[in-house]
């Protein structure tokens, strides 16, 4: 019988475990055999950058994706979230979201400062979130801007010193009055650059890097296709993940 290559899937928590189960039907159909923590394997998959800590050789990561329900499109990359992850740079026939993105917008309203969970993984690079945050509230307040800040829904708490704070049901309503969004590496940025307004962001792990400014306070709207077909590449839908068919095209780029 001819070796079926094992893929270890590193996990602890009940995400990672509906993770597991969701693609195993995927990779089984391509010849592979998912074993939940395995020790040896021929390459290793897990849900989130936390779970790929410690890990030997390269990991496939899984995360919430960035268009659409991220809960119903999931990123899939080696090695790294985000930006940092490595995926092919693109992949034909396949969801085109061009219809979802909105012409660049130029109008009066407030810089928006998007706030993300203090502690999370995706703010690892930067050690004083919350003086990067007052920082960046003195800088757009300096270039003229009236600033405004959204805290992350799950961290809520969340204040910027000389900064108000703003209140909405949904960052779709805080963005409706955004002339231009700032963060450190938010996925919100991929929203709000999805809805025609321009990102600032302080990170390269940024998704919106490619059409964004990148530590400048400044308004880029540059063409956007050519990035939204990279963003693309790097999710995939429920069915898509359930049948595999990612994984012809992530083990060309490993």
């Amino acid at each position: 019988m001819a070796h079926r290559p094992v893929v270890g899937f590193r996990g602890v928590l009940p995400h990672h475990r509906e993770c597991f189960e969701r693609v195993r039907p995927g990779f089984a159909a391509h010849g592979f055999d998912l074993r939940w923590n395995a020790t040896a394997a021929d390459f290793f998959a897990c849900w989130g950058a936390t779970a790929a800590k410690g890990v030997p050789g390269d990991v496939l990561i899984f995360e919430c994706g960035y268009l659409g329900d991220r809960l119903k499109n999931w990123s899939v990359a080696w090695n790294g979230l985000n930006n940092r992850g490595h995926a092919p740079a693109c992949i034909p026939n396949r969801a085109d979201w061009s219809a979802q993105m909105s012409p660049w917008r130029s109008q009066d309203g407030y810089a928006l400062i998007l706030g993300q969970v203090r502690g999370d993984r995706s703010l690892d690079e930067c050690p004083d979130y919350e003086g990067f945050l007052a920082s960046s509230g003195v800088a757009l307040a300096d270039a003229g801007y009236v600033v405004r800040f959204r805290a992350h829904p799950k961290d809520g708490s969340l204040r910027v010193k000389g900064v108000p704070s703003i209140a909405t049901d949904t960052l779709s309503d805080a963005l409706d009055r955004a002339r231009v969004c700032l963060t450190w590496n938010s996925n919100s940025a991929v929203d709000a650059i999805m809805a025609g307004i321009p990102v600032i962001v302080w990170d390269k792990g940024s998704m919106a890097l490619q059409v964004a400014a990148y530590r400048d306070i400044a308004e880029r709207r540059p063409w956007r296709n050519d990035w939204l077909r990279f963003v693309e590449a790097r999710q995939w839908s429920l069915p898509e993940l359930e049948r595999g068919d990612f994984l012809p095209w992530l083990l060309q780029s490993r």
